[in-house]
């Protein structure tokens, strides 16, 4: 079941903020599992601190590239992550013209598609190929680039996750 693609935003940031941010809905379906799905976009490119959350993330950067910071440099984040509950703030470099869709899981939503539990993953962002099959990740992370506008990554990954 794919989702609507008449589904509009429940939230946009302020447009003249260095970010786009829309924010989504899951389909009814994934609810239960997904709390928003959100689309960033960086224009002009920017650094972004993000704060810990109590939510599970999946990211999958469709556009350009998003840099992190790791002990004294930047390190290139996987097109594809997920990222565990953390207990500190950490800082990202989004490139110029950058967009990545964030799926953003329920408190338990996660558990339903990883093989391992999340305390697993507490405190790391590890690329999505390490939990999901290399072949499923490299054909979804090839299909988001062709996107060719906003509603589709969130399709292809609710179908993905459906």
């Amino acid at each position: 079941m794919m989702p609507s693609h008449s589904r509009q935003p429940t939230f946009v940031l302020h447009p003249c903020t260095p970010m786009n941010v829309q924010v989504f809905l899951p389909s009814e379906r994934l609810r239960p599992f997904v709390s928003t799905f959100m689309i960033i976009e960086s224009k002009d490119g920017m650094l972004n601190t993000i704060l810990p959350d109590i939510h599970m993330t999946m990211a999958f950067c469709f556009k350009g590239k998003v840099l992190y910071k790791e002990n004294n440099g930047l390190q290139a984040s996987p097109p594809a992550a997920i990222t565990g509950l953390r207990k500190a703030a950490r800082l990202l470099q989004y490139e110029k013209g950058t967009a990545t869709l964030l799926v953003k899981f329920t408190e338990a939503g996660a558990m339903a598609f990883l093989p391992a539990p999340p305390s697993a993953l507490f405190n790391h962002t590890v690329a999505l190929e390490q939990v999901i099959p290399h072949h499923k990740a490299v054909a979804l992370c090839e299909q988001l680039a062709e996107a060719e506008h906003h509603l589709q990554p969130i399709a292809l990954v609710e179908s993905t996750l459906i």
